[in-house]
């Protein structure tokens, strides 16, 4: 079971997701926590978004992203901590063929990828869940 804390983590990375332009996005979706998607000239690309508090499920999660159809994955860390963990984690036993699917970046990285306005977190997504 999700803690309240990783429910509005998950509704902040839908909204940012949104702002971002993906036209859809949704949590808990294919075995994402957060599923987004859009059409593009050679079809539907699919990002699968997996938030991790810690590095021990990463790679398992990011495998099963792929393998339920994701073309890609973002592990998005809740710190710099978690972010050293899963990178160590994926430098060692990430097989090489999936490097080029997989992103990593902290929530306050993305954040900071949408304008102003929008870096703040969004005090709807702060409520209690």
């Amino acid at each position: 079971m999700k803690s309240n804390n990783t429910k509005v983590n998950q509704r902040e990375i839908q909204r940012c997701l949104s702002e971002l332009g993906f036209p859809f996005v949704i949590a808990e979706c294919r075995g994402c926590d957060v599923l987004a998607g859009q059409h593009t000239p050679a079809g539907l690309w699919i990002v699968g978004n997996e938030l991790e508090a810690s590095a021990k499920w990463a790679i398992r999660n990011v495998q099963r992203d792929l393998a339920n159809g994701c073309s890609g994955v973002i592990t998005i860390c809740t710190n710099f901590r978690v972010l050293r963990d899963v990178s160590n984690k994926f430098e060692r036993d990430l097989p090489e063929q999936l490097h080029d699917q997989v992103g990593l970046m902290t929530l306050s990285s993305l954040r900071l990828l949408l304008p102003a306005k929008c870096s703040a977190p969004d005090p709807a997504t702060q409520a209690e869940v």
